[in-house]
């Protein structure tokens, strides 16, 4: 038995075996609020039973742990307050928002899965470990068999809608020239800028240096 159980107390190993820590610290009086007026880390995760002075089994465990994963997949606490009083009569009293409510891509089997860990009466929970155990493998090949089919979106996403694709259009066949429109074309631009045109005369008069350049002579070697 664990009588002061929180998230800190659970180590995780570059393995993934999961270290428990802090057995047979059993002190009441880690529950209560110290001089400085915070909550206790480990109020949080108190059972209802541990609060009243009852006597503690593997069920008070168990709801701690529903207490850390609530935590984990809502990023909140499952009973929060300003003091201690405040959090000890929502744990006694009170009841959480179920996790699905939250955050909708949380599996309904899982918040259901939590919620039943924390239950004010212990003979509603689970009643050992292995029971816990199995429930989360239960949820975890729900959650492959749903993504493999492909068919159910994630729960409280919106799936996207089929995007058709549009068909390409080819475009229009090239229409072949007749040489008569091609001539008719050459003699109206001729027509439109003769002064445009220069003589091969004309051409090397206004260009010296092409004439020049003709017939390079050859380099002089003396």
């Amino acid at each position: 038995m664990h009588h002061s159980f929180e998230p800190a107390k659970a180590m995780v190993q570059w393995d993934g075996t999961v270290k428990i820590l802090g057995f047979g610290i059993s002190q009441m009086g880690l529950l209560d609020p110290p001089a400085s007026g915070k909550v206790p880390s480990i109020l949080y995760y108190a059972a209802p039973e541990q609060l009243g002075g009852e006597a503690l089994d593997a069920r008070s465990n168990l709801y701690s742990w529903g207490a850390i994963l609530y935590e984990m997949v809502t990023d909140q606490k499952a009973f929060a307050g300003e003091s201690s009083e405040i959090v000890r009569q929502q744990i006694l009293a009170g009841n959480p928002v179920p996790p699905a409510e939250l955050n909708r891509k949380i599996h309904p089997a899982v918040s259901d899965l939590i919620m039943k860990a924390l239950s004010k009466n212990r003979d509603e929970r689970f009643q050992n470990g292995q029971l816990l155990v199995t429930e989360l493998e239960k949820c975890k090949q729900a959650s492959m068999q749903a993504a493999k089919k492909g068919t159910v979106p994630p729960q409280g996403l919106i799936a996207p809608k089929k995007v058709t694709p549009t068909p390409k259009t080819s475009a229009p066949p090239a229409t072949a020239v007749s040489p008569g429109k091609v001539a008719a074309s050459q003699q109206f631009l001729h027509n439109r800028h003769p002064s445009r045109r220069a003589s091969p005369r004309q051409f090397l008069r206004l260009n010296p240096h092409r004439q020049r350049n003709k017939y390079p002579q050859a380099p002089n070697r003396h």
